[in-house]
């Protein structure tokens, strides 16, 4: 066969092309196209696969069964030759057939306009989220080529080594020496759960981490989903200066007003940002997070929390948050940065509020407590103002250290400035 022209030379071969790809040919088929021999841009040039098509769709459209030797038969030779080599099993005497590299750009331009066409539809129908997420598909499919998702046992082991010397930042450490030496440095492209009961310090743990971690430089970014500016505003500042977000109705007195601006001008230049998507559903929420990735180049982005993430199709809940929770991951991997997503946990039985926590008890977890790479838990001890807050590494995948902890706040703000060994050993503070 001789090589034909690009495919979007000819709009007409390139419409049959698209026609049965989106439309499914193949599937008024099923006698022609095995799915182990249907039709690929890798099987013929343009030409041929539209020799066949024509074929396939005359006897479709005369309600016929494409039988293979019914469509052989009213091929021109070149497509007859395509079909006995697609159609007869291959030996490994044979040569491989020819490749269509013209194909191969058209193949992935057919995907991108199934998935515009899907959501051009949803908008049709009136469901914007639908359509959003055909459009995060749309991105997908504009990826990098992923050559280095094939590879063998001593290449994924030297590819391991050169990623571990390239990504083992020591910047991303958490800051809390008692969890950092079961955990290492944050890891990209994997998921870290911090589950809590309420009240008992998930958001201020996770940004107590982020303040350390940004305040050696690391690039961090905030997806708030519950709380707004005006509640992460003054938690920050008690990171940075004495006042307790408790006195924050003070704001007009002259030394809250120096403390203040004393903080803003502290960390002013953390490379820290926040994305507020307060009760968004989960798209706006994979917005921001490919926002704070690609405009601030975030290596650790957190997400607090999982179940205030909206769900505007009413989906059985616990597969609605354990869907959220791979597609944020998923989504972190791709962008190649560290995701540390806070997660609550069930409401304990009568008499056991205040029993320690385990990783069955992240809420409506679904399969949370598999894909995450590390787990990290808090229990209150009481309801007192005083109560210690407790918590344990969970779950560690490359380390076998269990850590427990107590957590220590700073008596005059509040701000989480430490973790202690739970068995009342000295404290190690996180700030170094």
């Amino acid at each position: 066969m001789t090589q034909s022209k690009p495919p979007c030379a000819d709009p007409k071969l390139e419409e049959l092309y698209l026609r049965s790809c989106i439309l499914g040919a193949v599937a008024h088929s099923s006698h022609l196209y095995d799915d182990d021999k249907r039709l690929s841009p890798d099987d013929c040039y343009v030409d041929a696969h539209a020799e066949v098509l024509r074929v396939v769709w005359a006897l479709v459209d005369a309600k016929q069964r494409p039988y293979p030797r019914e469509v052989s038969a009213r091929c021109a030779r070149g497509a007859q030759e395509v079909l006995e080599r697609v159609l007869q099993p291959a030996s490994d005497t044979q040569p491989p057939g020819m490749i269509a590299g013209d194909l191969r750009d058209l193949a992935a331009n057919r995907r991108l306009l199934r998935h515009v066409v899907l959501a051009q539809a949803s908008l049709i129908d009136g469901n914007r989220e639908a359509a959003f997420e055909h459009l995060v598909d749309v991105r997908a499919e504009t990826s990098e080529s992923r050559e280095l998702e094939f590879m063998q046992a001593a290449q994924t082991i030297a590819n391991s080594r050169v990623t571990a010397r390239e990504s083992r930042n020591e910047r991303l450490r958490t800051g809390f020496p008692i969890i950092d030496r079961d955990i290492g440095p944050m890891r990209e492209q994997t998921l870290t759960v911090i589950g809590g009961t309420t009240s008992s310090g998930k958001s201020s743990l996770m940004l107590a981490m982020a303040m350390q971690q940004a305040q050696r430089g690391v690039r961090v970014g905030i997806v708030s989903v519950e709380d707004a500016a005006n509640v992460w505003g003054p938690r920050v500042l008690s990171h940075v200066s004495d006042v307790n977000p408790t006195n924050w109705d003070r704001s007009r007195d002259e030394w809250f007003a120096k403390q203040s601006d004393s903080g803003i001008t502290i960390v002013r230049d953390y490379p820290l940002h926040f994305a507020f998507e307060l009760g968004r559903p989960l798209n706006d929420v994979l917005r921001a997070t490919r926002h704070l990735a690609r405009r601030y180049a975030c290596q650790v982005i957190y997400v607090d929390y999982l179940q205030a993430i909206r769900d505007p199709q009413t989906t059985e809940r616990r597969h609605f948050v354990s869907n959220a929770a791979a597609r944020i991951k998923s989504q972190c991997q791709e962008l190649g940065v560290a995701c540390v997503l806070g997660s609550q946990l069930s409401r304990p039985g009568k008499g056991k509020q205040f029993d320690e926590v385990f990783t069955s008890d992240l809420k409506e977890s679904g399969d949370i407590e598999n894909m995450a790479e590390v787990i990290m838990l808090l229990w209150k001890t009481g309801d007192e103002g005083d109560a210690k807050t407790l918590g344990k590494i969970a779950k560690v995948k490359w380390s076998a250290g269990r850590a427990r902890f107590e957590v220590e706040r700073n008596p005059q703000t509040g701000a989480i400035c430490g973790l202690a060994a739970e068995s009342g050993g000295s404290a190690q503070t996180g700030w170094r």
